[in-house]
């Protein structure tokens, strides 16, 4: 039987960010949902309308597909005052800003927000979503000033438990930016009873359950571990990835090995299994295997000749 305390932490977890706790699909067939692809079919028989556009941009952000939600969305860049409707205007804006802050855009982030006018306080659930985008996107451009005014602007209209959640929505980005403390204790002068004190602590929790808060908790476990350990795990991954790239170049040559070695380093540095300077020196070393055996291709002909 769950506690009241999990429960708290469950409720507050489905609130955060999908892109926040779910990994985007790395393969080809599952990274488009079938929603996507009508979506991408309605929007080519009509490409500038804009209800579709935001329909298939929101479909690719719900993929996680960031970069071509992005794409999708900038067709409506310039436009969003023809959206009549306040709550698909302010949808679009905050679709677009947030597909634009994973592209590592910003700019065009801060200028969706900018493009409409903001909600009137009395439309309460478009003036939070607003603002908590707002909050994000200054979290992101690392500008810490703007970001706590937005978030106590939205704080400011809100009861204590919508509050909350509006916390825990930004508290990623806030952790980032060094503001959720200042945003946490801001809260903690609105907590009146036990329980309003235990959903604000419940929050904390929330940083072990997504993503990023996963891989420092690894990172942390890894640099606990006895050096040994940690030199002979690292030893080990370096002939794994060196035995790989030789089966490359024998399989699809030189261009293809190096295509496996960048995309094994990445994935060796996300898993932690090597430093950064460990991925720096097998690439260099790898670089030099590839240079060998290339050239001892180019001589075996030669020797079979000779």
């Amino acid at each position: 039987m769950k506690s009241q305390c999990d429960e708290n932490v469950e409720a507050l977890k489905k609130l955060l960010p999908k892109s926040q706790v779910s990994e985007a699909p790395t393969w080809k067939n599952d990274s488009i949902s079938c929603s996507t692809k009508d979506a991408k079919a309605e929007l080519q028989k009509d490409p500038m309308n804009l209800r579709l556009i935001l329909q298939l941009g929101s479909c690719y952000a719900e993929d996680l597909q960031w970069k071509q939600s992005f794409n999708v969305l900038c067709r409506g860049s310039g436009r969003l005052r023809e959206i009549s409707d306040r709550g698909n205007q302010v949808e679009f804006a905050t679709r677009l800003a947030e597909a634009a802050m994973h592209s590592s855009q910003c700019q065009p982030a801060l200028a969706a927000l900018q493009e409409i006018e903001e909600p009137d306080p009395s439309d309460l659930d478009n003036t939070k979503r607003y603002m908590v985008m707002l909050c994000r996107v200054h979290c992101s451009r690392k500008e810490h000033g703007m970001a706590m005014k937005a978030f106590h602007r939205a704080i400011g209209i809100c009861s204590f438990d919508e509050a909350v959640e509006i916390l825990a929505q930004a508290q990623e980005d806030l952790r980032k930016l060094g503001g959720f403390d200042a945003a946490h204790a801001a809260l903690q002068h609105r907590a009146e009873t036990d329980a309003d004190k235990s959903k604000l602590e419940d929050i904390n929790s929330l940083r072990d359950l997504t993503l990023d808060g996963i891989r420092d908790i690894e990172s942390q476990r890894e640099r606990d571990r006895p050096r040994a350990s940690r030199l002979m795990q690292r030893w080990k991954s370096f002939r794994v990835g060196l035995e790989l790239l030789q089966a490359d170049v024998r399989r699809g040559g030189l261009k293809a090995a190096l295509r496996g070695l960048v995309s094994r380093n990445a994935e060796l540095l996300d898993l932690q299994c090597m430093t950064t300077s460990a991925v720096a020196l097998f690439s260099l070393w790898s670089f030099v295997v590839l240079l060998r055996m290339s050239w001892a291709d180019q001589q075996h002909p030669e020797q079979q000749q000779h």
